[in-house]
């Protein structure tokens, strides 16, 4: 339990740590260098602070014990847009699709769909992130599961005998996920400091 507390920045950091990952600097600094995503990022952050959202996700993750940094993980999902959709159908601010919103209690209907709701669906994600983490021996492994799914990741961890993202036949889209959000925590502790 007490690793889960740990931050995401810590994890990395201990890179020696069995179970923890590998990740390509290299490639977390394409995005990390391009001044389009830095803007995207400012602008991403800038529309939850006018919105209000920080407050409700911080105490919601204190809550639910998550790193901090998670709290951020919607700039990437849908830049905070509650009623942002993906091609693949997943939906609101942090694009849940419809077998994970079952997993976590969210309701789905001809008239609503709790997905659109960010203060349920922003606890239904900390739950899910909870869930993944206790499958998963890091957090930049959970970070993947969240976006490609448990079952397609823990399939690759055992066809591969690897937990290195760099090792695993994950698509691009998933691997980019990872260095964005690297990328994206670089850039807030950066702006912070």
């Amino acid at each position: 339990m007490k690793k889960i507390i740990m931050s995401f920045a810590t994890l990395i950091l201990l890179s020696t740590n069995v179970g923890a990952a590998k990740i390509s600097e290299q490639k977390v600094n394409v995005f990390y260098k391009n001044n389009r995503f830095k803007n995207s990022i400012a602008y991403c952050i800038s529309r939850a602070e006018k919105k209000q959202y920080f407050n409700f996700i911080k105490s919601t993750f204190k809550r639910h014990r998550l790193p901090y940094e998670l709290i951020y993980l919607p700039v990437i999902e849908s830049c905070f847009n509650p009623y942002a959709e993906s091609p693949k159908g997943a939906l609101g601010m942090w694009q849940i699709n419809d077998i994970t919103a079952k997993h976590v209690g969210l309701k789905e209907g001809f008239f609503t769909d709790e997905r659109y709701n960010w203060k349920k669906s922003t606890v239904a994600a900390a739950k899910y992130l909870l869930f993944l983490r206790e499958r998963f021996d890091n957090w930049e492994l959970t970070i993947a599961a969240y976006n490609v799914g448990p079952t397609f990741l823990r399939n690759q961890i055992q066809k591969y005998n690897t937990n290195d993202i760099e090792k695993l036949r994950l698509p691009r889209e998933t691997r980019d996920y990872v260095y964005k959000f690297k990328a994206l925590i670089k850039y807030t502790k950066k702006s912070r400091s």
